[in-house]
């Protein structure tokens, strides 16, 4: 028979898996995926097993789940062995309970002896029952060191049945229940006995499938674990990032360098963006000559499901003019998300309200979902821009803020469309500056009367689309900068700082503009005058 000290094989299981932190996920492989499943559907005949990359759903015939997650495996590799010893014990107990039905002792007799057991008394107890107990005991085990070990199972229960603290032993656990087994290896794995049931069935399956343990054994499960993940870089480093700078800097176009249609959900927030529109909600549509309702995925839920479909990609929710809607209000209870740990995984997980959005997510990344309750992955980045000059932007408060890392992109006019505008100047008719020059003209005369850099040109303020023809310049220049300027930048009393003294309203310099007459005062005039003739000068060089 061979029985070993379950006492030092219970450290010796605690010990192994110690080595490991036993929360640390393990991401299944498909053959280990499909191992495990056939080795559970072995074990129990009536549940439905579905293996997801980093969790394990068992659902009954009437409907009930429970989930597990994947770092459960470890418990299966370090415990199987002592499951396997239990049963030895077990089959002992069976044996010799075969062998007092043979001796006409029935099972109303034989029930109350076993509801004693295991007992310190077991020695010296009398009585018809317990002399052939101990008689059958004899004549089924021969080996006298396996007779002591067994006969140590009968009489100290603390041997074997190892709660983390005495009080926490479950009463009632004696050698006429079946789970009194179950129990004693739910407390030697440290788990509460009350939630262990479908955990013990991984561990059965480690028990009973050489094909399991040898494909654990074989992935490379192992690079999972806490210890070595303190060593290696995490493969995507998912972050909550806000740019921010004045108008036209690249903003977008930083994004873009990151982002593609495959890899990214986009939106864009305005004033009337709401909660519903972000994560989504119950709409209605047409089913035949019916109307249903159905949820609506918003970009938030989106991204979600799209991050947890695609483990190896980085995925990015990119939301553009973040500041133009109420963003607190917006994310909702999203907002607690925003916390990320190193890896940038979500680190406190949200209950979800909404009923319909977490059927949603489970029904199409079922991984997501753990107990009902959703993290961000450490694969799914949140980019957004912001530019505080707009008139329509929302105050963001301070908690909100502090969840993001906010990037100030600088007025850099070393990368700048190309082209050129047609400015209109006292005495001298018409003169042609290029773009760059122009926007850098402007921005000195706002910066020495104290404008915010916010509100500067940048270099992107005018696409190479709109310069790309004379016209289209003259009309990006009067319909979109000198706009801009007039009323985002100097609307409050402060035209004089760029436009001449005699334009009093937008309608005026417009008609101004369209006759090709000056506009600009004489100190904008003098620098533009000064960046043509040099442009001149520079030709005539070459």
């Amino acid at each position: 028979m061979n029985l070993v000290d379950l006492g030092e094989k219970i450290e010796e299981c605690r010990l192994a898996y110690d080595q490991l932190d036993y929360s640390a996920d393990i991401q299944l492989d498909i053959d280990l995926a499909n191992s495990l499943k056939r080795a559970l559907e072995n074990i129990d005949k009536k549940t439905e097993f579905t293996v997801y990359p980093f969790s394990i759903q068992f659902q009954t015939k009437d409907g009930l789940r429970a989930d597990l997650p994947s770092s459960s495996l470890w418990l299966g590799k370090h415990f199987w062995e002592l499951s396997a010893e239990l049963d030895k014990y077990k089959n002992i107990l069976d044996k010799v309970k075969e062998k007092l039905f043979e001796k006409g002792l029935n099972k109303s007799k034989l029930d109350p002896f076993l509801k004693q057991l295991p007992n310190e008394r077991y020695g010296i107890m009398d009585g018809d029952v317990a002399e052939k107990f101990k008689l059958s005991v004899d004549e089924v085990i021969i080996d006298e060191t396996d007779k002591a070990l067994f006969e140590k199972f009968l009489t100290d229960k603390s041997w074997w049945f190892q709660p983390a603290r005495r009080s926490e032993a479950p009463s009632g656990k004696t050698l006429d229940r079946g789970d009194v087994y179950e129990s004693s290896l739910a407390l030697a794995c440290r788990v509460i006995v009350a939630n262990s049931a479908k955990l013990i069935a991984v561990i059965k399956a480690f028990k009973e499938s050489k094909d399991l343990r040898d494909k654990f054994d074989a992935s490379n499960v192992k690079k999972f674990s806490f210890k070595e993940k303190q060593v290696i870089e995490p493969k995507f480093e998912a972050s909550n990032t806000i740019y921010y700078g004045a108008p036209g800097v690249g903003k977008s176009f930083c994004i873009d360098q990151k982002c593609n249609d495959e890899n990214s959900i986009r939106t864009i927030f305005h004033p009337d963006t709401q909660n519903s529109d972000f994560v989504g909600c119950l709409k209605p549509k047409m089913n035949g000559t019916d109307v249903i309702y159905e949820f609506r995925a918003g970009p938030f839920t989106k991204a979600i499901v799209k991050a947890y479909n695609n483990h190896d990609k980085h995925i990015y929710l990119v939301i553009e003019e973040i500041n133009r809607a109420s963003s607190a209000a917006v994310f909702g209870e999203i907002f607690q998300l925003l916390d990320r740990n190193a890896a940038g995984r979500s680190v406190y997980p949200i209950d979800l309200a909404d009923p319909d959005m977490l059927e949603y997510i489970e029904s199409k990344a079922p991984e997501a979902i753990t107990n009902g309750q959703l993290r961000i992955p450490s694969n799914l980045s949140l980019f957004a821009t912001m530019n505080s000059s707009d008139q329509a932007v929302m105050p963001m408060d301070t908690a909100f803020k502090r969840r993001w890392v906010f990037e100030y992109i600088p007025i850099d006019f070393s990368s700048c469309p190309m082209g050129s505008l047609s400015i209109p100047i006292r005495d001298n008719g018409e003169i042609k500056v290029n773009w760059s020059d122009f926007a850098k003209s402007i921005n000195n005369a706002l910066i020495d009367n104290s404008i915010p850099e916010d509100r500067l040109l940048g270099p992107w303020f005018l696409s190479p689309a709109e310069l790309k023809t004379s016209e289209l310049a003259q009309q990006a220049l009067k319909g979109k900068v000198c706009l801009y300027l007039w009323d985002d930048v100097l609307r409050h009393g402060h035209s004089t700082v760029i436009f001449d003294v005699g334009i009093k309203n937008y309608g005026q310099l417009n008609t101004s503009f369209k006759r090709n007459n000056p506009i600009f005062n004489e100190r904008i005039e003098h620098e533009l005058l000064n960046v043509a003739i040099t442009q001149v000068d520079e030709v005539i060089e070459e």
